[in-house]
């Protein structure tokens, strides 16, 4: 199974060296054409969204590393209030985002479940819109943290680049999109129901027509599924599509940096 070929393949694309102390990488948010659902478990809600690497000579950021929105505008809440109807309000500083363990391949954005109540929502969604970037808080400890003129670089002309490469990537793009939006749907923690593995699938790929990218999230998807059918498997099917969006995200990231190279 690809999965097993991860941890020696991937990690030295996608994981910090310990030795390193810069600043690590601005991250790409990708546009996710539909709203991606938070999760509420105590008193935060949350949910992953995919992104990508902008700069391959920094550092892949740690887990738990803290971003800011460079363009806030470009994020906003879709609330569900109690009679079902839907609203988009602006994100006003509500968001915090957080790398996770899969490195550049997806952040975590957390809300404060107080902040439903005050919005009157019952639900809550995120959308993305085209462009969006997260640059990394500073830190103390940061020997090369970004000035304002490379943030600009990056979030201006390279971004665009990555917008065409990589949010622009035809199926491969669409079979993350399909496979983040599943993972959204599945317990955090824990093995999934058979009824859950269903119903988050069927929510995933709801009003998309067929296409290359379903047909390619719906192999993986499958595979996923038959591997944690296996009662000794140590992982969840949650975990399993990470690893295998992970990959998806990482091919695509290379042909991003393949593009800006000097001479390419």
């Amino acid at each position: 199974m690809r999965i097993s070929m991860l941890a020696g393949g991937l990690a030295a694309v996608l994981l910090p060296s310990t030795s390193a102390l810069a600043a690590p990488q601005i991250l790409a948010l990708v546009a996710s054409e539909r709203v991606i659902p938070f999760t509420c478990e105590g008193a935060q809600c949350t949910a992953e969204l995919t992104a990508f690497c902008l700069e391959e000579q920094r550092q892949a950021p740690l887990a738990g590393r803290l971003y800011r929105a460079v363009d806030p505008k470009r994020l906003t809440l879709v609330v569900t209030g109690p009679n079902g109807l839907k609203r988009s309000v602006p994100t006003k500083g509500f968001l915090r985002f957080v790398a996770t363990r899969r490195g550049i391949a997806a952040v975590r954005v957390e809300i404060n479940r107080r902040i439903l109540a005050r919005l009157g929502a019952v639900k809550i969604a995120i959308r993305v819109a085209p462009g969006a970037s997260l640059v990394p808080y500073p830190h103390a400890g940061d020997k090369a943290p970004h000035d304002k003129r490379e943030i600009a670089r990056i979030v201006g002309p390279l971004r665009a680049i990555g917008t065409r490469i990589v949010d622009h990537a035809g199926a491969s793009i669409e079979a993350a999109r399909l496979v983040n939006q599943t993972i959204n749907r599945l317990p955090t923690q824990g093995r999934a129901s058979a009824a859950q593995k269903r119903n988050a699938w069927s929510a995933a790929i709801a009003e998309r027509s067929p296409s290359i990218g379903r047909a390619q999230a719906s192999t993986i998807y499958r595979t996923c599924v038959r591997w944690n059918a296996n009662p000794l498997t140590p992982f969840s099917l949650r975990s399993c599509l990470e690893e295998e969006h992970k990959l998806l995200i990482s091919q695509l990231n290379k042909r991003y940096w393949d593009a800006i190279r000097p001479g390419m």
